[in-house]
């Protein structure tokens, strides 16, 4: 927001997305499975033959999961559940099936440990940007690299976007 605090400034913070995402509605099934697949036909036109589904959360899971058991995967697809809701259930799911061969797999449990640079949240050791209101995320606050370790033992798959949070994720 400008210095008003009221007016915006055009940045769409990735914590403003997820609350904006809550109220966009919800297509059906069909209409998932139908934009799902004409997104990887258009990869698949341009002769990318595996895509990745990182930070995944259950429902594209279970969506692309009914995709590729009803053939409708144009293309491989590996997916990596979000630390955030990885539950038992998932933490299993990913132990069983990451080595399963066919159109989609589970690669990993993905730990973000720090946002993004498309969105100017990347933990950086120095700004390559200074925006309206960016503050870098500090590498403790991750969310979880101890409680990724005591889930998965010594292998993980952790997203570091930049500097600071590739030294802090090694």
């Amino acid at each position: 927001r400008q210095a008003d605090g009221k007016t915006p400034n055009g940045v769409l913070d990735e914590q403003a997305y997820l609350l904006y995402g809550k109220v966009l509605p919800i297509p059906s099934a069909e209409m998932a499975t139908e934009l799902v697949a004409d997104g990887l036909r258009l990869y698949a036109a341009e002769g990318i033959t595996t895509a990745c589904d990182g930070a995944s959360l259950k429902g594209s899971i279970n969506l692309l999961k009914s995709m590729d058991k009803a053939g409708k995967l144009p293309i491989d697809v590996i997916a990596f559940p979000a630390f955030a809701i990885a539950d038992d259930a998932v933490v299993a799911d990913v132990a069983q099936n990451w080595k399963k061969m066919g159109r989609f797999r589970l690669g990993g449990i993905k730990l973000i440990t720090d946002g993004s640079i498309q969105c100017y949240t990347a933990y950086l050791s120095k700004p390559y940007y200074k925006r309206p209101g960016h503050t870098d995320l500090p590498g403790d606050k991750c969310g979880g690299s101890a409680g990724m370790k005591l889930v998965l033992g010594d292998e993980a798959v952790a997203a570091a976007s930049k500097s600071a949070a590739a030294e802090n994720a090694a």
